[in-house]
């Protein structure tokens, strides 16, 4: 009887445990799943009125392009970062014209959108790019198998 007691809390011990971590799981991959375009496009915005700079317009030509390089990196067919960018900047050439001083930003695994653009504040390259004298960008956001967050934003200007 002894046994079959140990036997029944190891298991419910097991269980809770089990428990605890797929939850734990769940609400972790839940949180990175707030990561959207217009999130991403809300909080640059947002910094870049703050600071006397006008508001960024969403283009989804551009975005495409952009979701393109994410979807790449998500799915370990490129590593993280800018490769592909001379033939990313081909397509947009041939898309809009006149451009100029393209720029992009690239990220990975943050929780939020707010994250992702605080974290590219902190980098002086990236946070030139957020400041520059742009009018049109493109956001794209995938996920890995992981639940992981790729984001690419591309920046242009046009006339």
């Amino acid at each position: 009887m002894r046994s079959l007691k140990i036997l029944l809390t190891s298991l419910f011990v097991v269980f809770c445990i089990g428990y605890l971590q797929l939850s734990f799981a769940f609400s972790f991959n839940n949180e990175k799943t707030k990561v959207t375009q217009d999130a991403v496009l809300r909080e640059m915005n947002s910094y870049r009125v703050q600071r006397g700079l006008s508001p960024l317009k969403m283009d989804k030509r551009i975005s495409n392009i952009a979701k393109a390089h994410s979807q790449l990196m998500a799915e370990d067919r490129i590593p993280f970062g800018h490769a592909g960018w001379k033939e990313r900047m081909n397509v947009i050439f041939q898309q809009f014209q006149p451009v100029y001083g393209p720029s992009e930003n690239v990220a990975y695994s943050f929780r939020d959108a707010k994250g992702i653009v605080a974290g590219w504040l902190k980098s002086r390259p990236h946070r030139k790019n957020i400041e520059g004298n742009y009018n049109l960008t493109g956001i794209g956001v995938a996920r890995d198998c992981h639940g992981s967050t790729y984001v690419t934003q591309i920046f242009l200007l046009t006339k």
